[in-house]
């Protein structure tokens, strides 16, 4: 027997679910909050703060869409996509969206973050990969997520 083998036994008996469940709600949370951020006043999703229309007009690379839908259709995505993931319902679609957001915000949008946005993109792929777990909505349905 190795020294480390009781560790790692120990470890390998905390529940997937456990982990699926804290990765789902770490990542959903802070793409809730970079939401939230960018929402001028309220709730209303549809209504950008200036300083996101602007970061989309003059700092984000993509001209083959106007600012303004980029600016909106990242809000939807950050406010609707936390939710179902959070929730674990239609989860590995919630992440795979999530993770192109994150992509394209990286690569288009503001590059540099490396470290962060390479955990977050850690944790997506996880869910994306291997489901949400059965602490889930998809758990409850029966459903793989």
């Amino acid at each position: 027997m190795r020294p480390f083998d009781p560790l790692i036994r120990l470890f390998e008996r905390i529940p997937y679910a456990f982990i699926a469940l804290l990765a789902r709600l770490s990542v959903a949370w802070q793409f809730w909050e970079a939401g939230r951020a960018r929402v001028s006043g309220g709730w209303n999703i549809l209504e950008p703060r200036s300083s996101t229309m602007t970061m989309f007009l003059g700092g984000a690379n993509i001209r083959w869409i106007p600012y303004e839908a980029a600016a909106i259709a990242t809000q939807l995505a950050e406010f609707a996509l936390p939710i179902l993931l959070a929730v674990g319902l239609a989860s590995r679609l919630a992440a795979l969206g999530l993770l192109v957001l994150l992509i394209v915000f990286e690569v288009f949008v503001h590059p540099g973050p490396y470290a962060l946005h390479g955990t977050w993109a850690a944790l997506l792929l996880l869910i994306t990969k291997a489901g949400p777990g059965s602490i889930s909505l998809d758990g409850a349905l029966g459903r793989r997520g």
